[in-house]
């Protein structure tokens, strides 16, 4: 199939578009226009019925991007928003020992029926030995039997209750022991090993957000306004039968640079290792089949190996050609839109703004975050989607402002198309909208579903009278515009 690079957006030639689909077409054996439409749009669908719809979204978007890119948003304003939304953008530093209670092991549901059918049968052996085997006595043993046991299951499930309490109390008591002799971070990191349930899990927490710390508590109480270095305290975690202890370090906002790159991605075509399978005929020997599998899998990796190099030689010319040329941001954008294979970003000269770490494939990431990198700097690196010819062109604003920035404009927009779409009615001229109405119940009476099916018929009778009135104003309508225009 054919692929054009263009900004449909923007607006594209109307017969390269019409070549593309007729194009597309001819290349899918069995596929036409209408098939296509009722699988992307519904049963119903028609290329002529959906033309107008796809132009409409195009327009859309387009307009809604132009709005978007209008929005301005101040400096104030996002120091403001910060100011009141601290908690979601600041982070802090705190250790903390989790002291998990020594609960008793819970009695399996199986443990607790054999416990009770044993009892219940000594109470019968023992009633049986005692008395004669009457009908009144087997009552009375069963009476006796279901009393014992609702007796003894209230029992246990108070000494269990009773046994939780203690081991909840006997936790509290080590962390408020654990406490008391912690008087600064040191302290708490000597004494860590002798109170911490686990061992093996650090207590430093570093650069931590509110949303990803639990419980609920520990974090409401880190980021609680009136917090101070060197702050200490005991949480109680009953969800988890576990205590906290927590000590407090830092509350700061992190100051992670973005930056701004534009990027030449060369892709490696391995189209060509799809032809490089050998067909596979019918062999009597088993043998023979295996060696043929064998060689069609080398010759794929040799043709993918193959696709990757040219690729890598492809994005070495492009960057020798750019530096013995002016070797300008400028000239750089330009080959950006003829040579790059990334359709995300070469329309625009290959750039993207605000890249935050993480953002990037590994190699991609590593390279433009690198601490030595400058403005002007280029380089290679290669991924999964091919070869990166990339161009820092520099540092742009830290993390915690580019992210607020975002949500001030989404909800700008927001309030923007909710304005701008206010009045707007949305109309099923066409009847295409089915309104389902339940059924009357199962238990309801005749005589109730008789007056139900004669609401129901009266009720349709009306609708096809408002229905022929409305057809009769929409013909005399019709009617009176046609007079008009004559």
């Amino acid at each position: 199939m054919i692929q054009f690079q263009c900004d449909y957006e923007e607006g594209a030639c109307p017969q390269i578009l019409e070549r593309l689909m007729a194009t597309n077409l001819e290349q899918t054996v069995g596929y036409s226009e209408d098939e296509y439409c009722k699988s992307v749009f519904g049963s119903d669908a028609t290329l002529e019925g959906i033309k107008p719809y796809v132009e409409m979204s195009g327009l859309a978007s387009a307009y809604y991007n132009d709005v978007k890119d209008d929005i301005e948003v101040t400096d104030d304003e996002i120091n403001t928003y910060y100011d009141e939304n601290k908690d979601n953008y600041d982070s802090v530093d705190y250790r903390v020992c989790k002291i998990e209670a020594d609960m008793p092991e819970e009695e399996t549901e199986t443990e607790t029926e054999a416990q009770t059918e044993t009892a219940a049968e000594s109470i019968s052996e023992t009633a049986a030995e005692s008395t004669s085997e009457t009908a009144v006595t087997e009552t009375q043993t069963e009476t006796e039997s279901e009393t014992m046991s609702a007796e003894e299951s209230e029992a246990a499930a108070k000494a269990e209750e009773e046994a939780k309490a203690a081991a909840m109390a006997a936790a509290k008591a080590k962390a408020d022991e654990m406490l008391s002799k912690i008087k600064d971070e040191a302290s708490f990191e000597k004494v860590y090993d002798k109170y911490a349930s686990d061992t093996t899990v650090d207590s430093l927490n570093t650069g931590k957000k509110k949303s990803s710390i639990s419980p609920t508590d520990v974090a409401n109480w880190l980021f609680d306004a009136d917090r101070q270095a060197g702050d200490t305290t005991v949480i109680e975690d009953t969800a988890n039968n576990a205590y906290y202890v927590v000590y407090f370090k830092d509350r700061y906002l992190d100051h992670i640079k973005t930056v701004d790159v534009r990027q030449i991605l060369i892709s490696a075509d391995t189209s060509s290792s799809d032809a490089a399978e050998t067909d596979e005929t019918e062999t009597t020997a088993a043998g023979e089949t295996e060696t043929a599998e064998t060689e069609s899998a080398e010759a794929q990796e040799q043709a993918k190996e193959d696709a990757k190099a040219a690729a890598k030689i492809k994005a070495e010319q492009i960057l020798d050609d750019w530096k013995n040329g002016d070797a300008t941001e400028d000239s750089f954008a330009e080959l950006a839109k003829t040579y790059s294979d990334d359709t995300g970003s070469n329309t625009n000269g290959g750039l993207y703004e605000a890249v935050k770490k993480g953002q990037m494939v590994t190699n991609f990431n590593d390279w433009i975050f690198d601490a030595s990198r400058k403005p002007g700097d280029t380089g290679i690196v290669e991924s999964d989607y091919g070869y990166h010819i990339i161009y820092f062109v520099g540092d742009n604003k830290e993390e915690w402002y580019v992210n607020i920035k975002d949500t001030i404009t989404s909800n700008k927009l927001n309030d923007y198309m909710s304005d701008l779409t206010a009045d707007i009615e949305v109309k099923d001229s066409r009847h295409h909208v089915a309104y389902l109405h339940e059924t009357e119940a199962a238990t309801e009476t005749t005589s109730d579903t008789a007056a139900s099916t004669e609401s129901a018929a009266a009720s349709e009778s009306a609708a096809e009278a408002a229905a022929s009135e409305t057809e009769t104003v929409a013909e005399t309508t019709t009617e009176t515009a046609e007079t008009t225009a004559k």
